[in-house]
């Protein structure tokens, strides 16, 4: 039952299970740490124990890791563990296909050890090929383009009633008022000034609308959007340790309530629309009238997709949630665009990005909402400015400080022959940061992806092996075309109409492999003045 998502946990059911299961995550942690303290390569450049974790919790938790490959080198063994910010051996075990097979233990063991998180970030082998071809829909281009116009809109809304002051933290705005969002009516509506959160919240219309078809200001669309939320939050309360001794099964608990809160709701809508749960359980009927469905159509259903795959409910759950995982690495890009161009000192570049968008994009019509068109697809290519700010945001603000890959054949480094099956975590962080890798490598500078006459526009031609958002090769983010595009499309929706401000000045990052950063950061949005 739990595995097909028709059975839930009672409260004493999920207490029991929780403890079980952290006494299991305890023994399973010890061990993989022997194991992999066996398994430790051996590197003749040795970062002394403990030492980044030492930095990581001191203020400069930002340059923890460029200040220990600066003094041991780009590629060294940091914790037991080869880790490197070097830009060939980086590109080998992302290209080289025999390195690509099997990412890393870290992500298969999370599918076991966080209940809910068997998505295809985490998958590997014929299991990740098979949820790789039922999610492929999702990035038709069609889809793509539904897409655009459904996220713009979203946006949209939601910069305006952040100038009333609402932010919709479980991703769902509440229903606007007849008469307009207005400070008045902002007043009655929970929310906080951070602006990560209501960037991710942002995108949370769309993600419904998007990936499950389901109509986000429902019922049932606002129930799933907010335990999608707060599975998010229960995750980063366990790696905060918010809680002490208490925070690993209070999270877990947590995690697990949520996870089968979210399993019943797509498996209650899965069945009100498909008319069983799975296609093992349906009948020829019902199996007949679902691939009837108009497959013609632009947009393309993932989830009629991973149900005419054969896909449990627990899956296709798991894809719900990572899929709007991928969501919020993108609402924290946006987010972090948005801040960087709120600094008095970056004025000059939304000013540049104002006028790039009315040459590109042309003006609105009379009575639009907007000052320019919204952009499409086929205009991401042309906005360089765009571009070069969304590069060089992504460059200084990575999703995730490190990746794991796990290799397929031996590798030398340093001298060493590292066997096959040997972590190697990538920093793309400090891969991104490296002063031999890109001047001034701390400054906001899109102007270093322009094609112009810059001073810094040689180091996108001169390592561009050093800037790798996405990854690269057969396991790179499947979902690149439609960040880039969602990218684009947020940071119009809100500076096309409104100005944004923050009274933060520098962002202090958790001391966490997944970038997040530790305090909220206030922001107003107020209409832009006409010119």
């Amino acid at each position: 039952g739990l595995a097909n998502g028709t059975m839930e946990l009672s409260a004493s059911e999920t207490t029991l299970l929780v403890g079980a299961g952290t006494v299991a995550v305890g023994a399973l942690a010890g061990a993989t740490a022997f194991y992999l303290w066996l398994q430790r390569p051996h590197l003749k450049s040795q970062v002394p124990r403990g030492q980044l974790v030492r930095m990581f919790q001191g203020d400069d938790r930002e340059q923890a890791f460029i200040k220990l490959f600066s003094e041991y080198g780009k590629t060294c063994e940091m914790e037991g563990f080869a880790i490197t910010c070097d830009p060939a051996l980086v590109r080998e075990l992302l290209t080289k296909s025999e390195h690509c097979e099997f990412r890393s233990r870290f992500y298969s063991a999370s599918t076991h050890l966080l209940y809910g998180m068997s998505g295809l970030l985490n998958l590997d082998g014929a299991v990740w090929r098979k949820h790789k071809e039922a999610l492929y829909p999702l990035l038709h281009v069609g889809n793509v383009n539904l897409y655009t116009s459904k996220f713009h809109d979203a946006m949209t809304r939601h910069a305006e009633a952040w100038a009333a002051g609402v932010v919709a933290e479980d991703g769902i705005l509440p229903e606007e008022p007849e008469a307009g969002w207005s400070p008045a009516a902002a007043a009655a509506v929970s929310g906080g000034p951070d602006l990560v959160a209501a960037s991710r919240a942002a995108g949370m219309e769309a993600v419904l609308d998007f990936a499950v078809s389901l109509d986000p200001r429902s019922a049932a669309g606002r129930e799933l959007g907010r335990e999608l939320t707060l599975y998010g939050k229960h995750l980063a309360g366990i790696s905060d340790g918010v809680g002490g001794i208490f925070a690993v099964p209070l999270g877990l608990w947590r995690v697990v309530d949520c996870t089968n809160k979210i399993r019943s709701l797509v498996n209650s809508y899965v069945v009100e629309r498909f008319g069983a749960p799975t296609r093992d359980q349906a009948t020829e009927e019902q199996v007949a009238r679902v691939q009837a469905e108009d497959d013609s159509a632009e947009a393309k259903d993932g989830l009629r997709s991973m149900w005419l795959a054969g896909f449990g409910a627990h899956e296709m759950a798991a894809e719900v949630n990572h899929v709007h995982g991928a969501h919020k690495a993108a609402g924290f890009s946006i987010a972090c665009m948005l801040w960087r161009l709120a600094q008095p000192c970056n004025a000059e570049w939304v000013g540049r990005l104002r006028a790039e968008w009315e040459a590109v994009l042309g003006k609105a019509p009379a009575g639009s909402k907007g000052f320019t068109n919204a952009p499409s697809r086929s205009d991401v290519k042309k906005l360089t400015l765009t571009g070069a700010v969304i590069k060089e945001v992504m460059r200084l603000h990575v999703v995730s400080l490190c990746t794991g890959r796990q290799t397929g054949l031996p590798i030398t480094v340093d001298g060493v022959t590292l066997p096959p099956g040997t972590e190697i975590g990538i920093a793309l962080q400090a891969m991104h940061t490296h002063p031999d890798h890109f001047s001034r490598p701390n400054e906001f500078c899109p102007e270093r992806w322009l094609p112009a006459d810059h001073e810094l526009a040689s180091d996108a031609t001169a390592n561009p092996r050093a800037f790798l958002p996405f990854l690269s090769g057969p396991r790179k983010c499947a979902g690149q075309q439609l960040a880039e595009m969602e990218h684009t499309v947020g940071v119009h929706a809100v500076l096309d109409r409104f100005d944004v401000t923050s009274p933060v000045t520098s962002l202090r990052m958790r001391a966490d492999l997944y970038s997040s950063i530790e305090s909220p950061v206030a922001f107003t949005c107020a209409p832009r003045a006409t010119e």
